[in-house]
This record gives C-alpha cells, structure tokens and sequence, in this order.
C-alpha cells in the first residue's frame, strides 16, 4: 500500500480492485478504512454501496446512498441504484421516486426508465391499463424518433436459411437460458441461420453450449446501440427477437432503430416494450386470452398454440424425490420466484385459493 497505511486513496482503489474482482467483502472493508481516515469521499461511498448491493445487504447499500445522495444531490447512479435496492427491499413506491428522480435530473435516461416500468410489473396498485400507458409513454419519449432503417429488400426464401437474431444479456446460467435453448437445440438447421447478440458480462458453461449450438456469436457488451444496429444490418438478419424487454442491460433502442424487417419481442419480460418497430411478441391463449388483453400491447400477439414456453431443466438435476406430504402428512407449496413478487396480497390471494 504505502508507507503508514493511511493513504484513504490507497484504500479506496484497492477497494475498487477488489470489487472488480469480485471479492466484495474484502472491497467494503477496504472502503470502510478509506472513509475512517477521509469521511465523506463520494466516490469511496458510492463504491462501498455498491459492493453492498452485490452481497445483497440491501439495508446497508439504501443507507449508503442516501448519504452520497446527501452528500451529491444529482448523482444520478446513486438515485438509479437506490431505487434497485428498495425494490430488492419490496419497498416499491419509494423505488418508484427513486427511478422518477433520476428522470428529473435526466430525462433521456431510458435505463432508468426501463427500471422504473419493470417495478411497476411488481406493483399490486398498478393496473394493466396504466403499466400499458407507461410503457407507451418510455416508447415516445425514448424510441419513436429512431428509427434509421432504409428499405428492407432482402426476401428469405427457397435459395438461402431463413437468418434469425437474437438479443440477450441473458444467455448464460439464467431463467431465460432455460427456455431458449431447446429453440436452438431443435430447430431445423437447413432452413434457420441463428445469429446470436450476447450481451452478457460474465461467460460460463450455458454461455459455451449456445455458442456451440448457434451459427454466428457476436459479443455486443461493450458495444454502442448505434454499433449494434450496423452489426445486425450486416449480418443481414430477416428476423430479429428480443429476449428480454424491459429487463437490465436490455437493447430495445436497437429495435427502436429497427434492423431487421421483421422484429420479435418474446420470453423474458412479461408486458410491453411499448415500441412501434416492435411487430410482434410471441404468447399463448393462456397468458393472454384472445379478445382480453390486445389493447394492453403495442405488438401484434402471435398465440403458439400448446404453450409459448419450452423449459429444458439443468443437466444436473437430481430424480424427483417422493412427496414431502409422505413424511409430513400435509401438501408443501414452494415458489423459486424473486421475493418482490410475494406481496402480502399475493399471499392473501394464495390463502384464498387454498380455501376454496
């Protein structure tokens, strides 16, 4: 380090390398010594949230904010992020003016937007009809003004693959994994070219297998929007679908530019993008019973018929145990789903069914 040990510059960029390296602890008591010799230094604290928020001690990362909040009024990150923690938190309303803020301070921030709408999924006070208009609203402000497509003239047929993209910051060890890659493991290989747009920062085991399984990989993490929409456009895509709507590190203001003639959203968001270039989503007659939800989206509904999902469990999975209620005398329920969504009304709703 240095001579005494009491250099908070020091401290503060160790702390920086340990949270690079993934070594979190290790990176908030770097943080920790740094802001004991040198209180108030923004950027020590807003690191030391962050390395909070990535251990998951959500209390303590909310608390951190609020004091580079104090400290720096128009961070616009520190805002972003505290509104990401109190959703983690369940604390929706206050996530809610935390993503409002920062539109404030930026309104052309269509991340932090995007954060705000996918809270409002969460919201038990929030109807259909007003999550719709929000989205729609982020499509004016964010997307209707970008399209720099010319004329799509290329035309799939009998001498050439039909070219498909897709783009995910989701294709990796994730929910969204395990639906898309039966798509690529039995799709007909003659007729569909895949082209796959990885935005993902970190490559593991599911990350090899869908390279393996695609024809064309291309890394776009560290690409601009506007890079991306070349990339598609050479790659001469016919149709191009999103993967993850409205979710973090999404590409929509790609689609909003509109690269390929026919674009797709479908699988990993539940409502809207709320763009015009996005033609179609893809879903079923039990997500969305026709003639109840079409004015709900600003995409044309393509109903697959038995189910829209196609779940291909981990390789590793063990047999299926017997019925705990062999052991317990009573039914077990258990849900894997993000603890935002188990509000007490859904619980209300759960107890209700089971008394029925």
């Amino acid at each position: 380090l240095c001579s005494d040990g009491n250099d908070p510059e020091v401290w503060g960029m160790l702390g920086a390398i340990n949270g690079q390296l993934g070594e979190f602890e290790e990176a908030i008591a770097c943080f920790r010594r740094s802001l004991s010799i040198k209180p108030d230094q923004v950027r020590v604290l807003f690191n030391l949230a962050q390395a909070f928020l990535y251990r998951k001690h959500l209390q303590d990362a909310v608390d951190v904010y609020r004091e580079v909040i104090r400290l720096s009024p128009t961070c616009v990150d520190a805002h972003r992020n505290l509104g990401f923690a109190l959703q983690s938190q369940q604390k929706l309303d206050e996530a809610i003016i935390s993503y409002r803020r920062v539109l404030q301070l930026q309104p052309d921030h269509a991340a932090a937007h995007s954060n705000m709408l996918f809270a409002l999924n969460y919201h038990p006070g929030r109807d259909a009809k007003t999550i719709f208009t929000e989205h729609r609203h982020w499509g004016e402000i964010h997307a209707d003004n970008m399209s720099q497509c010319q004329a799509h003239d290329r035309v799939a047929g009998v001498d050439r693959q039909l070219r498909i993209g897709y783009i995910s910051p989701d294709l990796r060890q994730h929910s969204v994994a395990y639906f898309f890659e039966p798509l690529l493991l039995h799709r007909n290989a003659k007729v569909i070219h895949i082209t796959c747009y990885a935005d993902a920062g970190v490559e593991d085991e599911t990350t090899l297998r869908l390279k393996r399984l695609s024809d064309r990989w291309h890394k776009i993490t560290d690409l601009p929007d506007r890079e991306v929409f070349e990339l598609i456009r050479s790659d001469q895509i016919d149709i191009l679908v999103d993967l993850a709507g409205h979710t973090a590190n999404n590409r929509l203001l790609v689609f909003a530019r509109g690269p390929a003639p026919v674009q797709i959203t479908y699988l990993g968001y539940p409502t809207t993008t709320g763009l015009k270039t996005m033609e179609y989503r893809l879903t079923d007659a039990w997500v969305d019973p026709p003639g109840k939800t079409e004015e709900l989206y600003t995409e044309t509904l393509l109903r697959l018929p038995g189910g829209f999902l196609c779940y291909q469990p981990p390789a590793e999975t063990p047999p299926v145990s017997p019925p705990a209620e062999n052991r317990s005398g009573h039914i077990t329920f258990g849900s894997f789903n993000n603890l935002t969504k188990i509000t007490p009304q859904v619980v209300s709703l759960w107890a209700r069914i089971l008394q029925l």
